[in-house]
């Protein structure tokens, strides 16, 4: 989610389209509760380009979808957009260092950090690995069998992350996590239990007995399982070291 940046912050923009303006917390509720039906009623009203009212924590934007100006914005200079700044709602899933939730300099220094594992031999072998991911979920749907597209490509996603980026493919730390993902990405189904990310005010941490209070205990639960893998590996690698090191020596 992106919103414009203008070069003079005093700098009238006259060219706004249409959108709503009226019932924003009915226009709010809705949107959370249904969005695609709220997107193509307001579609089907102001037309293919319009002006969202701030609604759920997020501030007023254009809503496009458009192909023509979608492939414009795509093609246009990264710096003349903010996208940092409108994604802080997502910042209790993404962290508060996430790249998403980066602009300007800062956004382009992590940016080069995570660049060079997405670089020639590394990537074909990515490849390979979603690949196999796809065909081995793939090859459990028959011909002519209907089935719900949203959980065989989660199932996909899931697995890719923990194979290609966590490295994890067996093993009860590997079970523990990929239950605790699968848990959190459920739970963003229901519009009821994801809406604490729009309103502070549901952000109260009573445990299980609130949507938020669960959140915060399987996200804590994922960070340790993640941290003590990290553990695990960097132990790993400084006893292959020394293990080396001892060999080169006698």
């Amino acid at each position: 989610m992106t919103t414009t940046r203008e070069k003079h912050v005093n700098k009238k923009v006259n060219k706004l389209p249409v959108g709503p303006r009226n019932n924003l917390w009915d226009q709010t509720i809705w949107a959370i509760v249904n969005p695609m039906d709220w997107l193509e009623a307001m579609e089907t009203r102001y037309g293919d380009i319009f002006l969202a009212p701030p609604l759920a924590g997020f501030p007023s934007q254009v809503i496009i979808s458009n192909p023509q100006a979608i492939q414009e914005i795509f093609a246009a200079n990264s710096h003349q957009f903010i996208s940092g700044a409108v994604n802080k709602t997502l910042q209790p899933i993404l962290g508060a260092n996430s790249l998403l939730l980066q602009d300007g300099k800062e956004h382009s220094q992590k940016r080069k950090l995570l660049l060079p594992p997405f670089h020639g031999e590394r990537m074909r072998t990515y490849g390979l690995y979603m690949r196999d991911i796809t065909e081995k979920v793939m090859s459990k749907i028959k011909p002519g069998q209907q089935f719900v597209a949203r959980q065989v490509m989660q199932e996909i996603s899931l697995n890719i992350i923990l194979q290609t980026i966590f490295g994890l493919n067996e093993g009860e730390r590997y079970q523990q996590i990929r239950e605790i993902l699968s848990a959190m990405l459920d739970s963003f189904n229901n519009p009821l239990s994801v809406s604490f990310l729009f309103f502070k005010s549901l952000q109260v941490n009573l445990g299980k007995l609130t949507p938020w209070g669960n959140f915060l205990q399987q996200r804590e639960r994922l960070n340790q399982l993640l941290y003590q893998e990290i553990s695990d590996r960097r132990k790993g690698s400084e006893s292959k070291q020394c293990n080396c090191q001892k060999s080169f020596t006698t």
